[in-house]
């Protein structure tokens, strides 16, 4: 493994790339003429608004030169990882941390002093060589846990980041620490963005020139969520180092320091926002460059620190460049690079939403039917009359006995006199006592029309004594007896 290295070259900061910039005679460029950054991120407008006043903004550098005059009274005391630097972190033997704490918190004071994006934020280096092996992960969860809300990470690797390092970038994310990081440098083998900064959440940075065009040198890809100015940047150096105390040059290590710096604008302004707001605020309101939206060179655009102090932006919940704890790895193993997941993709999303939708549509409308049918048959059924059951009652068999109380009330039924009119007995039937027998009824002793001969009368014999044949019908054979026969 490579290793990270900061994302300047280094050999341009000790060699002929940086220049040391002299105190300037009236007719020259002084130093803060030449900080054209400033007015191209429209760094003074935001610091009419705020000045990023007690936001802690650790630096994991080659550590910063605490006595520089442009930062003096902003260097906190930190730590040493690794590296020549002093153990407190207040030493720069390199140069590198010093100029990136100066493009975040120079104290300025005149125009050959340098100011910062964020002249009243305090610095917390963290020192580490310029160049290593090892992990960022130490620092990383040392800057969180004495009290930096923003990390500023200009460093980094072109191999994937190790998951302790992963797991780290998540740590701050759940202590509400704002990470920023640069995207790397095309000279430096950059081919892609380097990590840290490709992380899930970690504020990716890559670089535009003085034009205002993108700086051929940043690396760049998917992962880019902001562009700064990264084009001849001057600012503080370590006085060790150069012997002005300043210096120009520039690489996505001093585009970091400036977004740095308008994170602890935010946060100064802003102080009940959580990081993921922050965050959210740095991106909707950079200007767009490029192609319209987030492209792979600007990201959301190039970013700026008036609008991110003053715009209306709507609250989100969670990080809009994704998080990292979705893709931290247990220890010791090689993480696993973050994937969109099976709900990942907004179309996805969508399918999602809209099967959920009609799913419970149609649950709704299943209950209302079942609602409904139980409603009506309840009202089909009438209410128990007054009175009880008539007596005698049983329920048909099979059934269940009604409610108590259920049946007519005592003497329900029809008036006296009521039914059909008295009839005449059916042929056949014996008369009713008191009703007329007709002519041809078989009790009238009137033999009725139409009675079969002998042998047809009904069970057997002859017909009543005098029974003449009926008209029309055939003589019995043997004929009939006469009178008086039985």
């Amino acid at each position: 493994m490579r290793g990270w290295r900061n994302a300047t070259v280094v050999a341009a900061l000790v060699a002929a790339a940086t220049v040391a910039v002299p105190p300037a005679p009236a007719a020259a460029e002084t130093v803060r003429q030449a900080q054209w950054y400033l007015g191209a991120v429209r760094a003074a407008q935001a610091q009419k608004v705020t000045k990023g006043d007690g936001v802690i903004v650790a630096v994991i550098d080659t550590g910063v030169d605490a006595g520089h005059p442009d930062l003096r009274g902003a260097v906190l005391p930190g730590t040493r990882f690794a590296g020549d630097a002093a153990a407190d972190g207040r030493s720069d033997p390199q140069g590198h941390g010093t100029k990136m704490s100066g493009i975040i918190a120079a104290r300025g004071g005149g125009e050959n002093k340098a100011l910062g994006i964020a002249p009243a934020a305090r610095i917390l280096p963290i020192a580490v060589p310029a160049e290593s092996s090892g992990s960022l992960a130490g620092p990383i969860r040392w800057a969180v846990d004495h009290g930096a809300k923003v990390i500023n990470l200009s460093i980094g690797r072109p191999e994937p980041a190790p998951a302790d390092e992963v797991a780290a970038v998540a740590y701050a994310a759940s202590k509400d620490v704002v990470l920023v990081a640069a995207a790397g440098n095309q000279d430096q083998g950059d081919d892609k963005v380097a990590s840290p900064a490709n992380i899930p959440g970690v504020v990716a940075v890559a670089g535009t020139a003085r034009s205002g065009e993108f700086w051929s040198g940043s690396a760049y890809g998917p992962q880019v969520a902001v562009a700064a100015p990264a084009e001849y940047i001057v600012n503080a150096t370590a006085r060790n180092v150069s012997s002005t105390g300043y210096s120009s040059g520039g690489a996505t290590s001093e585009a970091t320091a400036i977004v740095s710096g308008v994170a602890a604008l935010i946060r100064a302004k802003y102080p009940r926002l959580d990081a993921a707001n922050v965050v959210n605020r740095l991106v909707r309101t950079a200007t767009d460059k490029g192609d319209p939206g987030r492209d792979p060179h600007y990201g959301f655009g190039l970013v700026n620190a008036e609008r991110a102090v003053t715009a209306e932006v709507p609250a989100v919940q969670q990080n809009p460049l994704g998080s990292a704890a979705a893709s931290a790895a247990p220890d010791g193993q090689e993480p696993v690079e973050a994937q969109p997941g099976p709900f990942g993709s907004p179309m996805a999303r969508l399918g999602v939403v809209l099967a959920v939708a009609l799913g419970g549509l149609v649950l709704i409308i299943l209950l209302v039917v079942l609602v409904t049918r139980r409603s009506s048959r309840r009202r089909a059924v009438p209410p128990a009359p007054v009175g009880g059951a008539p007596a005698g009652y049983s329920p048909p068999p099979g059934g269940r006995p009604g409610p108590p109380g259920y049946g007519p009330p005592p003497g329900y039924g029809p008036p006296p006199g009521y039914g059909p009119p008295p009839m005449p007995p059916a042929p056949g039937h014996p008369p009713v006592p008191g009703q007329p027998v007709p002519p041809h009824h078989p009790h009238s002793g009137v033999p009725p029309q139409g009675t079969p001969p002998q042998g047809q009368w009904p069970g057997g014999g002859y017909p009543p004594a005098g029974y003449p044949p009926a008209p029309g019908q055939p003589p019995h054979p043997g004929g009939y007896p006469p009178p008086g026969a039985s």
